[in-house]
């Protein structure tokens, strides 16, 4: 069964079943000084994206387990303990430690994983992959190369990554080498007329991909893949890596989901997957990415998201914008990053004059409740911006103010061909959990349409 996972990802792996997994895939924060916690709102884990990690009790603590769990390992932080600073690397390597052995347990004797880092920290983290995979289990160093703008004055350009790859048993690994072939171009030297000439002729079967990947671009310059998300990496790369260390049903595991990019290749190439993360911004994300790849995903499939009414309030007064992130998920709409808010955004089917078109829904939650009229006319601005006909507004309490619902019932209606809709909606919170949503604005002569065409195909 495949899972996308709210939580802090130890706490997760630490409840996970040992040897379950096949390979796992993980891109955390590099420690590269960029402040990722101002665009995505983390909470729970908001420390791994901050300019630099802190030193608390918690890293004692991480300490104090690693030394039953692994001697060595914990001799080796000991060691980097006296030499580095309480604050960035040194904290990070701890944190990323403690986890890194949890997904040792998790992994199969055929399975493998792939740290991907920045070359800031690579070299530390290789010591501690040392300790806890062995030396002996080391794959490789894949350097992911990239081109892109740069002002640098005082140093090269750094356009690369590092992604440092073990296996669990490296005499029974899985690799298929010649999934992931690349074409390259044969050349020869024949004498024609006495000359000597190269020739050049492109291989039918490719060559196997060296441990230097030049070959695919950033997602800054892929406009189809882009979506905001400020680590999102190319789908391209994570599907060399998935064809590579697995095979169809496997199990693949991201314990920093992130954008998704990971569980849409999974998905794509007939893998189980389990994704988690620490935003529900990052579950939404992925989500919406699997719908738009046609599956459909169940409500058991995706856990640690808010299941009543006290919990939702509790996730609103903790974190507003987990809160915005939590509701758009429920909605099954794409996250769209509007500054301070998380909105969403979903296509849905209209007949007008005859032809279908595609139009847009706006989904928001309020910040106050009972919704005022800044909350009705903040919706309406942004249903402008983004091109919507229709928005959706979530409150825990329905509005009793008079100005409020005049405005409300005052925003007209929007009509096609089989159907007329209110343009601004509010929806309870009671009404969200219980599956009234209005995720599914398709017209019920639609879905009628829908099902008499699986019906037949169902015949054939």
């Amino acid at each position: 069964m495949s899972h996308l996972i709210y939580g802090d990802n130890l706490n997760v792996l630490r409840h996970m079943e040992s040897e379950t997994i096949d390979l796992i895939y993980l891109d955390p924060p590099y420690n590269s000084k960029r402040d990722y916690n101002v665009t995505f709102g983390s909470v729970a884990q908001s420390k791994a994206f901050e300019d630099t990690w802190k030193w608390d009790n918690t890293d004692d603590i991480h300490l104090r387990e690693l030394a039953d769990i692994n001697p060595n390992l914990s001799s080796l932080l000991l060691g980097l303990g006296a030499i580095l600073p309480k604050r960035g690397l040194y904290p990070y390597l701890v944190n990323m430690a403690v986890r890194l052995v949890e997904m040792h347990r998790l992994l199969k004797p055929t399975g493998s994983i792939y740290l991907h880092v920045d070359p800031t920290a690579s070299h530390y983290l290789k010591l501690v992959m040392d300790q806890i995979f062995g030396g002996q289990h080391y794959l490789n160093e894949i350097v992911w190369a990239y081109t892109g703008p740069s002002n640098t004055q005082r140093w090269f350009p750094r356009k690369h990554d590092v992604i440092l790859s073990y296996a669990k048993d490296s005499a029974q690994h899985t690799f298929n080498r010649d999934a992931v072939r690349v074409p390259y171009v044969k050349r020869s030297t024949g004498k024609t007329n006495g000359i000597f000439k190269d020739a050049a002729e492109l291989s039918e079967d490719g060559k196997v991909i060296e441990d230097v990947w030049a070959d695919i671009t950033t997602v800054g310059r892929l406009k189809n893949e882009r979506l905001g998300y400020p680590t999102q990496k190319p789908l391209a790369l994570l599907e060399r890596i998935i064809l590579a260390s697995s095979n169809e049903g496997d199990v693949v595991l991201d314990p920093y989901m992130g954008s998704g990019t990971t569980i849409e290749a999974a998905a794509k190439h007939g893998r189980n997957w389990i994704g988690i993360d620490v935003t529900h911004h990052a579950v939404a994300t992925t989500l919406s990415r699997l719908q738009d790849c046609g599956l459909e995903i169940g409500k058991d499939q995706i856990i640690g998201v808010p299941e009543d009414v006290a919990s939702a309030r509790q996730l609103k007064d903790d974190s507003p914008r987990q809160f915005d992130a939590w509701c758009v998920l429920q909605c099954q709409a794409m996250p769209q990053d509007d500054g301070e808010r998380i909105v969403g955004l979903r296509q849905f089917p209209s007949i007008s004059k005859g032809k279908e078109h595609l139009r847009r829904a706006l989904y928001m939650a309020t910040r106050e409740d009972p919704p005022t009229m800044k909350d009705l006319t903040d919706c309406v601005a942004k249903m402008r911006k983004y091109g919507c006909e229709i928005g959706l507004l979530y409150c825990f309490e329905m509005p009793n103010d008079p100005a409020v619902l005049h405005f409300l019932q005052n925003q007209g209606q929007f009509h096609d061909d089989m159907r007329s809709i209110p343009s601004l909606q509010l929806i309870t919170m009671r009404e969200m959990l219980h599956g009234n949503s209005a995720a599914n604005l398709t017209s019920e002569w639609r879905q009628r349409r829908l099902r008499d065409l699986s019906n037949q195909l169902e015949l054939v």
